[in-house]
């Protein structure tokens, strides 16, 4: 047991240093945090098409950042402004900003993957943008959800059995998780185009997904009660917050990526089953052996 331990945790230490994780989740956050302004910016100009003037969706968008990143972005809302004329070619420009910190995410992922990088610059561009398009999208949908959901509750509660409420504010506060589960896994299956196995990138996005939702919550309540980075950085301390915060968030997402390949190419379920059988065999064999000297014992 320690030989395969000590085997299988040597593989994935070494798939680690050699991907430069690290590296890549840096190189992700910052370009997060330089992309943040057009993203916004889009994100306002989106609700000017939808003609939604009311800042629900706004305040629903802050409510799905830790405590600590509220107060950057709530700031930049106020700040940012998305005049009329942003929809076209400006808006194509936003799109273009906000999807270079994909790049930097897809490169980081072909790194985990073990995929090939030799596409050259102008098809990276392309997919990072078709991630990006789609990111926004589910963003605006589950900002809608977040606004809309107490109408469609209220409305459900009229039609639906009398346990339903109870049933539904058990499960609300692991929807985010699911949401964010379902994003990751589709990225661990797509990006790759199949390093990995549904399943396998299932576990990874599921660990991600957890250590995600985990470290925002440990991450609060240490910023809130522990920390006193207003003290250190003075008016940097909300950008130093939200930097960390990415920075980590990105690393968490990568390891995500390592534990599916782990569980892909390590060989682990093969020498886990290994194991389980030679149990088995043992098990059967002293079973055996007791049959015996039983046998013997009641002869004498």
């Amino acid at each position: 047991m320690k030989i395969l331990l000590k085997k299988h945790f040597g593989w994935f230490y070494e798939k680690l240093n050699n991907d430069a994780i690290d590296s890549y989740a840096a190189q992700v956050s910052f370009w997060i945090l330089i992309s943040f302004i057009p993203f916004l910016m889009l994100i306002l100009a989106l609700l000017q098409v939808i003609r939604f003037e009311d800042t629900s969706l706004l305040v629903a968008f802050v409510q799905m950042l830790p405590p600590p990143v509220e107060e950057v972005v709530s700031y930049l809302f106020q700040e940012v402004h998305a005049p009329q004329t942003l929809i076209s070619m400006t808006a194509i420009t936003c799109v273009w900003s906000a999807s270079t910190a994909m790049v930097a995410l897809i490169k980081g992922l072909y790194s985990v993957f073990d995929v090939s990088k030799n596409h050259n610059y102008i098809f990276m561009r392309i997919l990072a943008i078709l991630y990006t398009v789609v990111f926004v999208m589910t963003l605006l949908v589950s900002m809608g959800l977040m606004v809309f959901g107490d109408m469609l509750y209220e409305w459900l509660i009229t039609v639906m059995p009398p346990a339903f409420p109870t049933l539904i504010n058990r499960f609300k506060p692991i929807m985010s998780y699911v949401l964010l589960l379902f994003f990751f896994w589709l990225m661990f299956i797509a990006i790759p185009r199949k390093q990995v196995s549904l399943r396998n990138a299932f576990f990874g996005a599921a660990l991600a997904s957890a250590g995600w939702v985990l470290f925002s919550f440990f991450f609060s309540v240490f910023v809130e009660n522990f920390a006193n980075y207003a003290t250190i950085y003075g008016s940097l301390a909300a950008l130093v917050i939200l930097m960390v915060w990415l920075y980590a968030c990105m690393f968490i997402l990568l390891i995500g990526g390592e534990i599916a390949m782990w569980l892909q190419h390590s060989g682990i379920n093969r020498d886990v089953s290994d194991l389980k059988t030679e149990r088995r065999r043992r098990k059967l064999i002293s079973e055996k052996g007791n049959d015996a000297n039983g046998k013997t014992t009641d002869k004498k």
